[in-house]
């Protein structure tokens, strides 16, 4: 569907206001029903309160927290999408009488089929895109698919409504292993950074706006070690390049990579090279020779 928008944060349906499209089928085990909703003038509230139905929620305008069943509280913001099962408490507040919203839902029976099948995942309870006016339109599509498909073919709306959910769940993804790879990649900078110093991790993690448990987690998934244990590697490095250049004797060095001594800067450069600078120094030499 065509659409003549500029901004999707200022950006209004072109439906009456609460255009919502709902269809029931027959399958051989009951009746199956399917919905897409662009809905615009959604309230500022909505009581804790359990659903008998599986919802997936589009934020497009407007602010808000949403609590899961189990009591984690997101923020809610232009671009932030949520879902929530039959049968678990949830709590969605608005905090103005503009929230705009897409939406699909899948009847309990339906929800539950698409679960077992593992069509649907249970988690997370909300993930956030920058970009997504493509995506607005995709529910465009949808709604306008779903009002005029003959009941026989509304099986494959369901599967388009599954793959318009499964793509916007993969986009999301990528986005969260590209700025968790952001991170990553800012930390070993800073960790190799004034080595004579004494790194301040905890510091790091702030700035990376992570707590120092899941900020050292994240980094060892990712590179296979330690914060501590990468910036100890860094100055092995630079020490072996300060041996290699036969300039600095290893007091000089120690005091150069923050050590308290030269014993202090032997033991680890041997604990962590299999040899003492002395022994790697010689090696050096002979190597160059």
């Amino acid at each position: 569907m065509a659409s003549n928008r500029t901004n999707s944060r200022n950006w209004r349906p072109p439906y009456p206001q609460n255009e919502i499209c709902c269809r029931t089928y027959s399958a051989k085990d009951g009746q199956y029903s399917i919905s897409c909703n662009i809905i615009t003038d959604l309230k500022n509230s909505n009581p804790r309160k359990v659903w008998d139905s599986y919802c997936f929620i589009m934020i497009l305008r407007g602010r808000g927290i949403y609590t899961d069943h189990d009591g984690r509280t997101y923020d809610l913001m232009p671009g932030a999408f949520t879902h929530h099962f039959p049968g678990l408490y949830h709590n969605l507040e608005r905090f103005s009488d503009d929230v705009v919203e897409c939406s699909i839902t899948f009847s309990a029976n339906l929800s539950e089929c698409l679960l077992q099948s593992g069509l649907i995942m249970p988690l997370p309870s909300v993930f956030y895109l920058k970009n997504y006016d493509d995506i607005i339109e995709s529910f465009e599509r949808l709604n306008v698919s779903l009002q005029n498909t003959l009941e026989a073919d509304l099986p494959l709306v369901v599967a388009d409504a599954l793959s318009l959910i499964a793509s916007i769940r993969r986009r999301a993804l990528n986005r969260e292993k590209s700025e968790l790879q952001e991170k990553i990649e800012l930390a070993q900078l800073y960790l190799a950074k004034d080595l004579n110093k004494r790194a301040a991790l905890d510091e790091i993690a702030r700035k990376l706006n992570l707590s120092y448990p899941h900020f050292r987690r994240i980094f060892k998934q990712a590179t296979g070690e330690s914060p501590g244990m990468f910036r100890i590697r860094k100055k092995i490095e630079h020490a072996k390049l300060m041996i290699g250049s036969e300039e600095y004797g290893l007091g000089e060095i120690a005091e150069l990579l923050g050590y308290s001594d030269a014993f202090a800067f032997s033991k680890q450069f041997k604990k962590i090279t299999g040899m003492s600078p002395r022994e790697f120094g010689k090696n050096n030499r002979e190597r160059l020779n």
